[in-house]
């Protein structure tokens, strides 16, 4: 009876150890970059130029971060949850135009940031490495503002030269990376990840419009496992 007991007891104990340890917390940082895509939008919605005169300084890179709790479910297959901050990107777009021809100026600023769920797969590698790819949605917040300059105007606007608007969408989000341990329970990783069609396409005569563009991430992190 003695032995039953403490062996349901060592049992019994053995059990928050287990379930403990398909915890971990992970940490990114790196690099932002959004596609030219968000330019060739805001581009195409521009009319009445000069043939020639259209041209857009494209600040496309930030610093970005993510913040990550996961719990593993097998040895291949983990659920991630993340906040995770883009950064700020801009484009400045100028040109000739109207009657008579003069200068004119569009700025866009837009800051990406929110929150995602990943299905994360991965499998060892040469012993010691383990590969990883990720799929899942990010719920992006995303706040954007307009800024004009010289001889150009809102379309159906009462001639005011700054707007602004917040949105919030769902979009895709998918990624791969390679996992190296570093100490006891602590890993490293250098991961890629895209963020699919962020924002709201330009339109001549749309109302909340922020642009619609790729986002991709560059960075390293590190994941502590809880044993």
């Amino acid at each position: 009876m003695q032995r039953t007991l403490a062996a349901l007891t060592l049992a019994a104990l053995s059990l928050p150890a287990a379930a403990q340890s398909s915890w971990y917390l992970g940490f990114n940082a790196g690099q932002a970059q959004t596609d030219n895509q968000l330019v060739t939008n805001r581009e195409s919605t521009i009319t009445g130029t000069v043939a020639g005169s259209l041209a857009t300084r494209f600040d496309d890179k930030d610093s970005a971060w993510k913040a990550l709790v996961g719990y593993r479910i097998t040895d291949w297959l983990a659920i991630e949850a993340s906040y995770a901050d883009l950064g700020d990107h801009s484009t400045d777009t100028t040109f000739l135009g109207g009657d008579p021809t003069a200068q004119g100026r569009v700025i866009i600023r837009r800051q990406v940031k929110g929150f995602g769920l990943d299905a994360v797969l991965s499998a060892p590698v040469a012993g010691m490495f383990t590969v990883f790819g990720r799929v899942g949605a990010f719920r992006a917040d995303l706040d954007a503002s307009a800024e004009l300059g010289g001889n150009v105007v809102f379309t159906g606007g009462n001639g005011e030269t700054f707007r602004s608007t917040s949105q919030k969408e769902t979009v895709a989000r998918f990624g791969a990376g390679l996992e190296v341990p570093i100490a006891r329970n602590i890993s490293g990783r250098f991961e890629w990840e895209r963020y699919s069609n962020v924002g709201k396409r330009f339109e001549v005569g749309g109302s909340g419009t922020t642009g619609e563009a790729d986002m991709d991430v560059l960075s390293l992190g590190v994941v502590a496992r809880f044993r």
